[in-house]
């Protein structure tokens, strides 16, 4: 599976080290020369030094065979660019992007689907999410979600000693 990461930041250095750890072939976009030169060492992957909105720099990471495009830059206008792009040039691949700005957030769900976007993720709100979650149900040891936390797997430590039977 040929997967493109675009942004070799934080977020993309550990998608690419997960996913290299599972014998994918990974593309990774980098816009920033000196970011390239810290892990192309640490990483077997391909490295392009570009933009990850333009055409040409997703045409020569080889956007048209992607399986899988995610855009995680820290620009939320790049990611949905080459989101857009990817869905162009690579309709079959899967689409993921990073948009932090809580004003696309607003329309989330029309933004997913007029940029055709199979994944949004905005890592703040998610993260307020599972604290928000974490206060709820703070009386269980242990917590699985299942059908976007419609159901949910609790697992609750029981003091014997406390039961009547």
């Amino acid at each position: 599976m040929s997967i493109l990461i675009i942004g070799g930041g934080e977020i993309g250095r550990y998608l690419a080290n997960q996913l290299i750890a599972e014998k994918k072939s990974v593309v990774i976009i980098e816009k920033d020369e000196s970011v390239i030169d810290d892990i192309e060492e640490s990483l077997d992957a391909k490295f392009i030094l570009g933009n990850g909105a333009a055409p040409q720099v997703l045409k020569k990471a080889g956007l048209e065979e992607a399986e899988m495009v995610v855009a995680v830059t820290d620009s939320d206008e790049v990611n949905m660019l080459a989101s857009i792009f990817a869905g162009i040039k690579a309709p079959l691949a899967k689409r993921i992007a990073r948009i932090r700005a809580t004003e696309f957030d607003i329309e989330g769900e029309k933004l997913k689907a007029a940029l055709g976007i199979d994944l949004l993720i905005n890592p703040e709100k998610e993260v307020a999410n599972e604290i928000l979650r974490l206060i709820r149900t703070s009386w269980a040891s242990e917590i699985d979600s299942f059908m976007n936390d419609k159901v949910l797997l609790v697992e609750i430590k029981v003091n014997l000693d406390n039961v009547k039977y």
